[in-house]
Parts: structure tokens; C-alpha cells; sequence
């Protein structure tokens, strides 16, 4: 019953208000159908005038059969290729932005051998003896 509510937090499933709405058009007044639905009449009233649940067609008796749900493989089917299709539309922006971002990075690179000058052979030895603060003993001492 949840899995076809007429709306999120209501009790009745959109079967229920299409029975309602059918049982008004029979000649059932609304006092009898708010009592056999266990509702109240301003609800009955709203639905029948369609404050309430107006985007829930009318089914007439003899529609039924012709309007139930879509089976439930060709449902999946339908959700597997809506789900396609926005996949290859994410893969074509992650693609394109891949893109981008390559582009930038050659660009990039193309310019830091021009503005960083190669490190001289004296600087090179210096750093090859360089101990960082993390390499040194912890003893707390000097060496």
C-alpha cells in the first residue's frame, strides 16, 4: 500500500482517491463516503472539489484495466535507460572537463621551466646533506 501513495505522508494510495472520487460521480454523498472511508467530510469535500490530489486523473469504471501500472520489468527497463543515458551524459562532462583540466596542466608546465631557473650543482649537494627537523635524533642532544 505505501508504494502507491497518493501523496508522501497520506493514508489513502491513488487508487483510493479514484474509488472516492468514483463513488461521488455514482450519487454516494459525501456524509457516506467520509463515514465508509473512515475520513472527514472536509476531506472528502477537498478531494471531490480538488484542493487535494488534483494530479490524480480520474480512472471512469470501465478504464481501469487500461490504466494499470507498467509492469515492473518494463519499468526497470524504462529506469535503465533513463540511467544510461544520464551516465553518458556525466561521461561526457568528466571527458570534456579532463580535457580542461590536461590542457591546463600542459599550459602549466610549458611555463615553470622558463620562470624556475635549473638548481646550480653547489645547491644540489647542499640539499643532498640536508637533514629536515623529522630526520634528526630525537635524543636531545646535538650530534
Amino acid at each position: 500500500m505505501t508504494r502507491d501513495r497518493a501523496a508522501p505522508n497520506s493514508g489513502l494510495t491513488v487508487a483510493d482517491v479514484q474509488a472516492i472520487r468514483r463513488a461521488l460521480r455514482a450519487g454516494t454523498s459525501r456524509r457516506q463516503v467520509a463515514r465508509d472511508w473512515e475520513l472527514s467530510l472536509q476531506t472528502i469535500a477537498k478531494i471531490a472539489r480538488r484542493d487535494t490530489f488534483a494530479y490524480i486523473p480520474d480512472v471512469e469504471d470501465g478504464q481501469e484495466a487500461a490504466q494499470q501500472a507498467i509492469p515492473v520489468s518494463a519499468a526497470t527497463q524504462q529506469l535503465r535507460e533513463f540511467n544510461s543515458s544520464a551516465l553518458a551524459v556525466q561521461q561526457a562532462e568528466l571527458v570534456a572537463s579532463a580535457r580542461r583540466v590536461a590542457e591546463m596542466a600542459e599550459s602549466i608546465s610549458k611555463r615553470i621551466p622558463q620562470a624556475v631557473e635549473p638548481i646550480s650543482e653547489e645547491a644540489r649537494k647542499r640539499l643532498e646533506g640536508y637533514r629536515g627537523p623529522l630526520d634528526r635524533p630525537s635524543g636531545g642532544g646535538e650530534e
